[in-house]
């Protein structure tokens, strides 16, 4: 019987670019790994930068969040050199801790938690709109003022997901430049985190409430489906054909159908402490586990295939 967690695709190698916090001490920036499918490789240090908590491929290019835990973040776009990759641009992004990118048609757009706020950059990246938070949520620990924390381009328009106002923002581009539209509000208190946009629907992952909402392209809410009773949603992921979440606090990965009311196809174990992030492949599903340090190698039924030490790992991309 097929198995229908499994993709039909199959793949011999994966080639994956690792980010990780640096500020801790136990890292030094962007590392690669392989995954055949059963192994991992050991990681490989591949960029020596601070804190790159988010990665991008953009083309050849990398693209890499400077979240900097101490300090103001920076935007950099490094090009392979010597098996690795080397700085050729770094900007500041005008904003406390950049935590997502996104890129279309050569515009970039960068989430800056912390401040609120969300930097778009043209195609030559020599003019820049900084687009500032507003206010916070219900949530007087975690919502005190904006947390814009997810960005994609669904063109013509740019969705940010903002914790802090509880809020979708939008934005549509006109000429050359970028215009906010009213922002969509929602439940007070839920804390959107991660989306994912399909040309009808949006699926939504809430840190706060722990909920997965799907809303249709007029922004009305299909679903809301409780995922945990404690802990924090994190990431959330699609093969195009199912999504795939990690949960912080118990630790889980949960994997649904992607319907108006999404069915639960398996939940199982991170294998690891504080999964921050998740890449499903066609031959498994990596996980990285920031406080557990390691990036771990699931089955897509959820067993343990192999792990790899990784300090303070928050991000996984396929390079390739």
């Amino acid at each position: 019987m097929k198995d229908p967690l499994r993709s039909c695709e199959r793949s011999a190698m994966n080639t994956i670019l690792a980010g990780t916090y640096t500020t801790p001490g136990q890292s030094r920036g962007v590392y690669r790994l392989t995954f055949d499918g059963a192994h991992l490789s050991a990681p490989e240090l591949v960029m020596d930068m601070r804190d790159p908590s988010y990665l991008l491929m953009d083309g050849e290019d990398l693209l890499a969040v400077d979240e900097n835990l101490s300090g103001t973040g920076m935007l950099v776009r490094a090009e392979k050199k010597d098996g690795g990759y080397a700085r050729v641009m770094s900007r500041d992004t005008e904003g406390i801790h950049p935590c997502h990118l996104a890129v279309w048609d050569g515009w970039t757009a960068v989430a800056n938690y912390t401040s609120g706020s969300v930097l778009l950059l043209n195609p030559g990246m020599g003019k820049r709109q900084l687009f500032p938070g507003h206010h916070g949520g219900p949530n007087a620990e975690r919502q005190e003022s904006a947390h814009a924390h997810f960005v994609v381009f669904a063109p013509p328009f740019l969705f940010a997901c903002d914790l802090g106002a509880d809020q979708i923002r939008r934005f549509h581009l006109e000429g050359e430049e970028w215009k906010e539209l009213c922002p969509v509000d929602l439940p007070g208190g839920i804390g959107p985190r991660h989306m994912v946009v399909r040309e009808n629907r949006i699926f939504l992952i809430t840190e706060l409430s722990r909920e997965l909402l799907v809303l249709d392209r007029d922004f009305r809410i299909l679903s809301r489906t409780a995922l945990a009773r404690e802990g924090t949603g994190a990431a959330l992921k699609t093969d195009g054909q199912r999504l795939y979440l990690t949960l912080r606090g118990p630790d889980l990965v949960k994997v649904f159908s992607m319907e108006d009311t999404p069915s639960l196809l398996a939940s199982f174990p991170a294998g690891g402490e504080q999964p921050r992030d998740l890449l499903p492949l066609p031959d498994g599903i990596l996980v990285a586990c920031q406080a557990g340090s390691q990036v771990v190698a699931l089955s897509h039924e959820g067993r343990v295939l192999d792990r790899q030490p990784l300090g303070h790992c928050v991000c996984l991309i396929r390079e390739e």
